[in-house]
């Protein structure tokens, strides 16, 4: 009879005792059985130790790590340096997961003999919930680790970069590449997630809904600071020496994922100029564009909205975007 593979489920916590409990009754209740918990404890000043050995005493699956505060980039390493399952998932410790979560990803990695599962999530409101799914028609779908980055980088979704929606083989941490989150960095999954893409060589996107992802005013990624555009640029302008590296012809694909993100950027910088006075890194991360990647307005089979942006990107004129932007919200409101 064949064993049953097992999942390393690492939760990293600090300061989420209000949260915790509910996030790890979710894991003990999985309805497939085979996993081994590991809550890192990073540093937390508050009742998540307590908790988290309370939680150790009552399941024998639970490991827990007590650790000085790091970040949750090196609690994650620690989690996945203690773990000895065929598989990892990673939950943040103020999100919860559906009962079957485990079960639906380890039988498409085991069926489909893929190296990474892909989930859609909820987002969790206090008074509502959306749904946010990868797979295209609600089918499961399979795609090669180029096929991915390809769209990784062209759709550049927060459902294919974040870390905590994924089923990851354990050897795609143990490479030579020995991939790892970035320590001291925010957005760490957006150092990290094409590059395990790469070293995957079949993954799996099934349509369900597993995650619940709580929004909450005191989290990470609630406000977008001058740290948070600083590390953003900094992953994005990994994107091109890695593929050179790599020898991975992608650099359309990573095009419009600075068109993408640099849209994003700019448009908290109109709202919020704090994040970046005189534009300092906005205009760096241009001149790195307009140096690193291809011209794309031109370009067939590539969205017009990127197209258009490139256009605005690279001849400096994205204020005219902007402009546009505040008419369509005041016409709205009209």
């Amino acid at each position: 009879m064949k064993l049953l593979p097992t999942i390393s489920i690492v939760v990293p916590i600090y300061k989420v005792e209000a949260y915790l409990n509910r996030c790890v009754k979710s894991i003990v209740e999985q309805t497939y059985t085979n996993i081994e918990i590991i809550l890192v404890d990073d540093g937390s000043p508050d009742q998540c130790p307590a908790l988290c050995d309370a939680w150790a005493e009552k399941d024998n699956r639970i490991r827990v790590i007590h650790k000085k505060n790091g970040g949750l980039s090196d609690a994650r390493n620690a989690g996945i340096d203690a773990a000895t399952g065929e598989y990892i998932l990673f939950i943040d410790s103020d999100d919860y997961i559906a009962a079957n979560m485990c079960q639906k990803m380890i039988d498409a990695a085991e069926g489909d003999k893929s190296d990474m599962v892909i989930c859609g999530f909820i987002w969790k409101y206090p008074e509502k919930e959306k749904i946010q799914s990868v797979a295209a028609g609600n089918t499961t779908q399979h795609f090669s680790n180029i096929e991915l980055l390809r769209l990784f980088f062209m759709k550049k979704t927060a459902e294919l970069t974040i870390a905590w929606n994924k089923l990851y083989r354990r050897q795609l941490f143990l490479t030579s590449e020995s991939i790892r989150y970035p320590v001291g960095k925010l957005h760490e999954d957006e150092f990290t997630t094409y590059r395990l893409i790469y070293e995957a060589k079949k993954i799996t996107v099934i349509p369900d809904a597993l995650y619940y992802y709580v929004q909450r005013s005191a989290s990470i990624m609630s406000a977008f600071k001058p740290q948070n555009l600083i590390d953003s640029i900094a992953a994005a302008e990994s994107y091109i020496p890695w593929a050179d590296e790599h020898h991975v012809d992608i650099k359309k694909e990573i095009a419009c994922a600075y068109d993408i993100l640099s849209y994003s950027f700019y448009l908290r910088y109109w709202q919020n100029k704090d994040i970046d006075p005189q534009r300092k890194q906005l205009k760096s991360f241009r001149r790195f564009i307009m140096a690193h990647t291809p011209c794309i307005y031109s370009s067939a089979g590539i969205p017009w909205k990127y197209r258009i942006w490139d256009f605005l990107l690279r001849t400096d004129t994205v204020a005219i975007y902007y402009s546009i932007y505040i008419l369509k919200k005041k016409w709205n409101k009209s």
